[in-house]
């Protein structure tokens, strides 16, 4: 088959063109086929083929038809190909996220803060907003939840790191 044009088979034993093993699937004797291309604009995707085991042919509206399918069959292959290349891309990017994220910690002294429950993960973000601002921070929790903990490494971390500390 030319990939460029559809192809009518409407006498598949007298076409060398047709692979008789696809009539090896159990009672399936195929007499006529058609193969349309699948393009994008990106190129040549593959064939959708249209067997037929009636011994009747396919006529010209059946390629008409067999050709706007196949088109919405491309676009359909094409779209699945890129939302799994994008998929792949989202996903190392979180992976970087989540490095970066954790050089940014160690770096920043939150290694003393041990947890990653999504509520430390939370604390953790709202800490790194806070981190560069001179802005008052109010810090609630019960006793012994590590609240002078998260104070020494805002205030340590952050533009007033040089003054004084008050408990």
């Amino acid at each position: 088959m030319n990939n460029n044009r559809t192809a009518t088979l409407n006498d598949v034993s007298q076409d060398p063109r047709f692979y008789g093993g696809l009539n090896n699937k159990g009672d399936f004797v195929t007499q006529s086929m058609i193969c349309v291309p699948l393009r994008t604009r990106k190129g040549f995707l593959g064939v959708f083929y249209a067997l037929n085991k009636e011994s009747s042919i396919f006529t010209e509206r059946d390629e008409k038809i067999l050709d706007i399918i196949s088109g919405t069959i491309a676009v359909s292959l094409e779209n699945a190909r890129l939302y799994g290349e994008l998929k792949d891309h989202v996903h190392a990017l979180e992976r970087e996220k989540r490095l970066l994220l954790h050089q940014v910690r160690a770096e920043a002294g939150f290694k003393e803060i041990i947890g990653s429950s999504a509520p430390m993960r939370r604390m953790f973000e709202l800490m790194e907003k806070v981190l560069d601002t001179t802005t008052t921070v109010l810090i609630q929790g019960e006793t012994g939840t590590g609240k002078e903990l998260i104070a020494k490494v805002i205030h340590f971390n952050g533009p007033l790191k040089k003054q004084t500390f008050y408990r």
